[in-house]
């Protein structure tokens, strides 16, 4: 590995583990031997390395999405404004570098100039700077659909597959690839929560657990420090915040998996050993469900899924419409079954509205029933007996926070920080 090709390789292991310190002592340090020759495409290059080390600080530590900076990124700008400035400056240098009569043939690469793979790292960046806009959007969406995200995902990961593929640039395509697969593997998982898939649901889970644990044992040995942008470690966790966030995100989606799933785990384990791993997920939803009962007398609570219109090979009975997927207590369900249908039927106008619920009185058996839509398919059902109204604040507190948490409305719109 030539000089060129060797600086270029640390300076992106710097960068990829993190330490933006060393990696900025070793830039002025080869700046510095630079100064005699400043006008090769080398030391041209030399001079964006400092606003991409920069960059790349502000990215981890969801920089991408901040509203307000103060240091190095000004208010009329964006940090993928600058990115994109950067892939600017590094495909003129590619003409540069073309055009210069004194090329170092090693700096030159194998067929390409390095800046034209540094122009592609810098276009995944921005490429992902847009997929947590997305992300961040579906925080305020009624009804989250995770289709059209995956696709975006899957393009990426194509597009990226066969990119910034120069050796120098290896650490950092390492680093990149892993969060590409945590994302998707993330969302993948809670599509097929969506649909109650429980092994693609597994699978996924675990595969974006693998990646994290890769990802957080390369930044085992990183430096610490203190951002200039208003964003500061907690003492307590000194990882980067857009890691923080992968791994928030996937213990929402355990957490969740432990409740669609709570039946078929339960039959694994005991009643107290279920209860344990419950309590151990970030938000334990089994224990909120029985709290709830208990404090405000609910006669029944649960989880339905709406098979109507959707069949899949693993259904055994075509006329079942809704199907039970946890709920509290366990017994005298099923003959409720044809007042679920009404219900549903009678108010499917204000539960195609997430944020709205409904209420229906039964004087025959003197039950009120409220069922919400959580998301896709998924209802919450409340059952009290005698009359209740839409006015009691209790119960729209403890649907509108359930929903909330089950559609990942705080996950998502925590994505976009604001400076203090």
């Amino acid at each position: 590995m030539d000089h060129e090709d060797e600086f270029l390789n640390t300076f992106f292991s710097h960068l990829s583990h993190l330490c933006f310190d060393k990696a900025k002592e070793y830039l002025e340090r080869e700046k510095e031997a630079c100064k005699s020759i400043p006008l090769t495409p080398w030391a041209m290059l030399l001079t964006h390395l400092p606003q991409m080390l920069l960059a790349e600080k502000s990215y981890i530590e969801l920089g991408c999405l901040t509203t307000k900076n103060k240091g190095f990124l000004r208010k009329e700008n964006s940090l993928r404004a600058i990115y994109d400035g950067l892939r600017v400056e590094m495909k003129r240098l590619e003409d540069v570098t073309k055009l210069s009569q004194e090329i170092d043939e090693n700096f030159n690469g194998d067929d390409r100039p390095v800046p034209y793979y540094i122009a592609e790292f810098l276009t995944a960046r921005i490429d992902l700077i847009d997929l947590y806009e997305k992300l961040f959007q579906l925080g305020s969406c009624k009804n989250v659909k995770y289709t059209n995200v995956l696709s975006q995902i899957e393009l990426m990961q194509k597009k990226h597959e066969q990119g910034f593929t120069h050796i120098a640039l290896t650490p950092i395509k390492a680093v990149v690839t892993l969060e590409i697969e945590i994302l998707s593997h993330l969302l993948e998982a809670l599509d097929k929560l969506q649909k109650l898939e429980f092994i693609p649901a597994v699978t996924q889970l675990y595969g974006a657990h693998t990646r994290i644990l890769v990802w957080e044992n390369s930044l085992q040995n990183r430096e610490t420090w203190k951002l200039g942008f208003g964003t500061t470690f907690l003492k307590n966790n000194p990882q980067p915040l857009l890691f923080q966030w992968l791994v928030k995100l996937k213990c929402s989606a355990l957490s969740k998996f432990s409740l669609y799933f709570h039946n078929t785990l339960a039959q694994q384990t005991t009643t107290q050993e279920m209860r344990q791993l419950c309590s151990k997920q970030q938000v334990d939803y089994y224990a909120k469900l029985l709290s709830f009962h208990r404090r405000y007398d609910v006669t029944l609570i649960c989880l339905l899924y709406d098979n109507r219109g959707y069949e899949t090979e693993n259904d055994t009975d075509k006329n079942n419409a809704f199907s039970v997927i946890v709920c509290y207590p366990t017994k005298n369900v099923m003959y409720l079954i044809d007042n679920f249908i009404k219900i549903i039927t009678e108010k499917s106008p204000d539960l195609s509205n997430v944020d709205k619920y409904a209420f229906l009185y039964n004087p025959e058996d003197n039950h009120t029933y409220t069922i919400a839509n959580i998301e896709q398919r998924i209802h919450m059902l409340l059952i009290f007996d005698g009359k209740k109204t839409e006015k009691d604040i209790h119960i729209s507190n403890f649907i509108t926070e359930i929903s909330g948490q089950l559609r990942f409305i705080k996950n998502f719109t925590n994505l976009k920080i604001s400076s203090k």
